[in-house]
């Protein structure tokens, strides 16, 4: 496994900065992070911080580890840092201290009077080169720079990830992620996107959309979850994906996905019932295609109103319940809305900011009923 080494702490520099601390700065420092010192040493120990970058960094490093063993128990052997840190200061601490007194009082019988905090600072200081570090690195370091990407209203946008692994993103949809993955490549996605993720067993690729959480290796899947929708939904068109609701993924069941199958994720992190789709059909929108499959019309008209940023109202709500089979290659708006019209045995007319699609006047020709069988539509090339 190569390892980014601009990512990894030196053990080494911690190792020397905690070897120029006196004990009485060790304690004040341990004051400091627990909240404990006076305003004039809180102000003290800032200006000391100041000084050097390393030190803001160990004051850094302390709460992201005292953070860790809170989360982490047993993770962390705090004992054996302090050993380990009491062999890396012993001599400086004999050259320091007069050799009755040293007898008299023991070597670091100081150390039992350090605050808590400071064993966390220790076990930093042990540990930071070591296996614990890897495994735990992300907690410990943070994930570093972060990304956005946006796409506007109709627009898409083609973003290519630090490991290679390639998103289009949908209209009116951001996606968030780190410059540089570590041990998980995970990113924030609002919106919709397809991904194209590049294999790397070591390393899991995670998708937080909404209500949902993607987990996949390396396959090419789509996610759509816009906030006003609310649900999310998932669907696989290559390799296999594991999707969970919520944050917390032990308490709903993990569904798995292959080829050809999707599932939506309901608001409240519950996953609704896995279906077999067209998943080619469903992500051609990145290709320039629309393709509805039996799709209620107020989804429809969301997904256009993205699409092509103008506003089309339904006139009465239960005209939403109509459900429209059709593809369109490379359509303009106007005759997109047309079509659908067309189709659905409703009339459309043209408003300042859009289209307005109502029931066409009773005794006109056509009509259709709310909940008619699917129509299948194909539109034209003409923008």
């Amino acid at each position: 496994m190569e390892l980014d080494s601009e990512a990894i702490p030196v053990d080494d520099r911690l190792d020397a900065l905690f070897s120029e601390m006196r004990p009485e700065m060790l304690a004040r420092l341990g004051r400091y992070l627990e909240g404990r010192c006076s305003a004039e040493e809180r102000r003290g120990i800032e200006d000391w911080l100041a000084e050097d970058p390393r030190r803001q960094d160990l004051v850094q490093r302390i709460r992201r580890a005292r953070a860790l063993a809170e989360v982490t128990p047993g993770r962390w052997d705090v004992e054996a840092a302090w050993a380990r840190l009491e062999a890396a200061m012993a001599a400086e601490s004999r050259r320091d201290v007069p050799d009755v007194e040293h007898q008299r009082r023991g070597p670091w019988a100081w150390r039992r009077r350090l605050v808590p905090a400071l064993r966390a600072a220790a076990a930093i200081a042990a540990l930071l080169a070591g296996a614990a570090l890897w495994q735990h690195r992300d907690a410990l370091l943070g994930p570093g720079p972060m990304r956005e990407v946006t796409a506007g209203v109709g627009q898409q946008v083609r973003v290519t990830l630090g490991d290679g692994t390639r998103v289009v993103l949908g209209p009116a949809s951001r996606l968030r992620f780190a410059e540089r993955f570590r041990r998980v490549r995970a990113v924030e996605l609002e919106g919709e996107a397809v991904f194209d993720v590049t294999p790397d067993r070591a390393r899991p690729f995670r998708v937080t959309a909404g209500p949902s959480i993607t987990e996949v290796l390396g396959t090419r899947f789509g996610v759509k979850a816009y906030p006003e929708d609310g649900y999310a939904e998932v669907v696989v068109a290559e390799g296999q994906v594991a999707v969970s609701g919520g944050a917390d993924r032990s308490a709903t069941p993990t569904v798995h996905l292959t080829p050809g199958l999707a599932v939506r994720i309901e608001p409240d992190g519950t996953a609704g019932p896995v279906v077999e789709v067209p998943a080619d059909d469903i992500l051609a929108w990145t290709e320039g295609r629309l393709v509805y499959h039996g799709a209620p019309l107020a989804e429809v008209v969301r997904s256009l109103e993205r699409r092509f940023g103008v506003r089309i109202a339904l006139a009465d709500p239960e005209l939403g319940a109509l459900r429209l089979t059709a593809e369109f290659r490379q359509p303009a708006a106007a005759e997109v809305v047309q079509l659908i019209a067309r189709s659905l045995g409703l009339e459309y007319r043209r408003t300042p900011d859009g289209f307005l699609l109502s029931h066409r006047p009773a005794g006109a020709g056509g009509s259709a009923a709310v909940g008619t069988p699917i129509v299948s539509t194909h539109g034209g090339s003409s923008r």
